[in-house]
């Protein structure tokens, strides 16, 4: 009995202290705690706390990044649903070329239908040195009575992506390839890079691309082409880099100014062309040759595979003769500071640098 009136005598202060503890962590209720608060981003490890953010309406910290496909910039509409930013201009069926060089050469060959031509606010020509070429394109937007805006960088950056634009973007319809399904005559002009016929004694040449996916590579190719003066390029119709406003950079703007060509199926594309007469070599290192010992008298297709897994099998197979770039000695800067040479780990090139190469060698 006097155990229990102990235990009696004891829970009562103790609930006592308990109250006391819980009332001072309580928090108070006041007329400013009662508001709704602005929600705001988790703190960065590391950093300092992210910008506010609307409980409605929270920007993602990173974006999606694709290099055929860009965003549409950061303010797609605000909190009234109008359009602002980059979004003013959305179209899923316009490409937006940017940078001088594929603008210029977009509004000199007139291949596009253009809608309007974006430049950057407050661009300081006196301080650039394409000044020249931004005036051209000016002109020429005149000239095709497109419309032009001047605009934030913000904008333009949205719609391209982030990428270099120079402050100028065109809005253009899409370009698409030219679908054939054999190659010309060796004796023809081949009706694509090259402005004139090919000069007597020249080799004709066309550059097939097997399965090239990277835009950046694609572009380089092009660029290549018609500086050497290629006859033709075909690309695979499945699994290629499209004709994107990324190529086209890439090119710097040569993709403009050539007609692109695409086969449904390569692999009868090269037999038709080896059945025509011509050479149809592809570009690998194991039972190949160099490109002096390849036959200079006759017309010859130049097969590139793509940048992962090189030629496909059944395209290996289509090719009468495959050719190699010769690696040369190391050079002396290639030597570690130790002395050792470690040359051999790169054992290849770039699809783009070793078709440059390998056309070079074959005009």
């Amino acid at each position: 009995g006097s155990s229990a009136m102990w235990r009696s005598a004891l829970s009562v202060p103790l609930l006592l202290c308990a109250r006391t503890v819980l009332g001072c962590t309580r928090p108070r209720t006041s007329s400013f705690s009662a508001r709704r608060r602005p929600s705001f981003r988790s703190r960065p490890a590391g950093g300092r706390a992210a910008p506010y953010a609307s409980p409605r309406r929270q920007r993602p910290t990173s974006k999606p990044f694709n290099d055929d496909e860009g965003f549409w910039g950061e303010d797609v509409d605000d909190e009234f649903g109008a359009k602002t930013g980059a979004s003013l201009y959305q179209d899923d069926n316009s490409d937006f070329l940017y940078g001088v060089s594929p603008v210029q050469a977009a509004l000199r060959q007139r291949w596009r239908p253009c809608e309007r031509l974006l430049l950057q606010e407050n661009l300081q020509l006196s301080k650039r040195k394409d000044a020249g070429a931004i005036l051209e394109v000016q002109r020429l937007a005149e000239e095709h009575q497109l419309p032009i805006q001047r605009v934030d960088k913000g904008t333009l950056n949205g719609l391209c992506g982030n990428r270099p634009h120079q402050g100028v973007v065109l809005q253009a319809q899409p370009l698409s390839f030219n679908r054939i399904s054999k190659p010309p005559a060796p004796s023809s002009d081949a009706g694509g890079v090259a402005e004139d016929a090919p000069e007597a004694g020249r080799r004709n040449v066309w550059l097939a691309l097997d399965e090239v996916t990277d835009p950046q590579n694609l572009g380089a190719l092009l660029r290549t082409a018609l500086f050497l003066g290629v006859d033709g390029v075909v690309v695979s119709e499945k699994n290629s880099a499209p004709l994107s406003p990324a190529v086209s950079k890439a090119s710097s703007g040569a993709m403009e100014l050539m007609q692109v060509h695409s086969t449904k199926n390569l692999v009868s594309f090269l037999d038709d062309a080896r059945a025509g007469g011509w050479l149809v070599v592809g570009a690998a290192l194991d039972n190949s040759v160099l490109p002096a010992q390849l036959d200079s008298q006759r017309p010859t297709v130049l097969v590139l595979g793509s940048e992962g897994r090189g030629l496909r099998t059944n395209v290996l197979r289509a090719c009468e003769q495959l050719v190699r770039i010769p690696r040369a000695p190391s050079g002396t800067a290639t030597v570690a500071a130790g002395g050792t040479d470690h040359s051999s780990l790169v054992d290849s090139l770039n699809v783009s640098v070793a078709g440059a190469v390998l056309l070079y060698a074959l005009l």
